[in-house]
């Protein structure tokens, strides 16, 4: 198997395309679940089976020591902190924009705002390297780069397979190894992953 990392929209518009066997998706529709709405509205035409794959929390991510100063992104935009935002698509750049939205803070505020990190462990690498104070990224990235995690998001990842790849000797061969006792050692060991639903049906669209 070849893994291409982009955003989860990105993944949604390849997979559209016919351009790969299955979509790595965590998307929040409009009345909060996650992936199953995003995906009927659009391949919902071509057909999809949406299986699960693993959860974990989204959030800010900051130096220790802004542990007990920092309680979330009003504190960032008050002491003028500087962050690194995620490309368009992404959901952790969903999950930051709609903090901005409750707190309403003026994104242009908010140094950084502009900035394009390319993933979770991007993010929190520029967070750890010092390059930025803050960020929104996964739980498991804050926890590899030894960073503070402030919770704003649970976040279920699942993979997105065309009805037009859903016979595939590639997917059908997928489907063994997401139930197989071995990806879920794997999977279960690694912190701040969720696993429990590794290979379920989720749904038919």
């Amino acid at each position: 198997f070849t893994w291409w990392p982009c955003s989860s929209a990105e993944a949604l518009r390849l997979a559209g395309a016919g351009l790969v066997h299955a979509a790595g998706v965590h998307l929040r529709g409009p009345t909060g679940e996650y992936n199953t709405g995003v995906v009927r509205d659009r391949l919902g035409q071509r057909g999809a089976e949406v299986v699960g794959f693993s959860a974990w929390r989204e959030g800010l991510v900051l130096p220790p020591a802004f542990a007990g100063e920092v309680s979330g992104l009003a504190d960032i935009a008050r002491r003028g902190l500087r962050l690194v935002n995620r490309e368009a698509g992404s959901e952790a750049r969903r999950v930051l924009d709609r903090e901005i939205e409750r707190h309403g803070i003026d994104p242009g505020s908010l140094p950084g705002y502009g900035t394009r990190a390319t993933g979770h462990l991007q993010v929190a690498s520029a967070v750890a390297a010092g390059l930025a104070d803050a960020g929104v990224a996964s739980e498991p990235a804050a926890l590899a780069y030894g960073l503070a995690f402030l919770p704003l998001a649970a976040e279920r990842f699942d993979l997105v397979i065309p009805a037009s790849q859903s016979g595939s000797r590639e997917i059908q061969a997928l489907l063994k190894v997401l139930t197989s006792p071995w990806l879920l050692a794997q999977l279960t060991i690694l912190p701040g992953y969720d696993a429990a639903r590794c290979g379920e049906h989720v749904a038919s669209l």
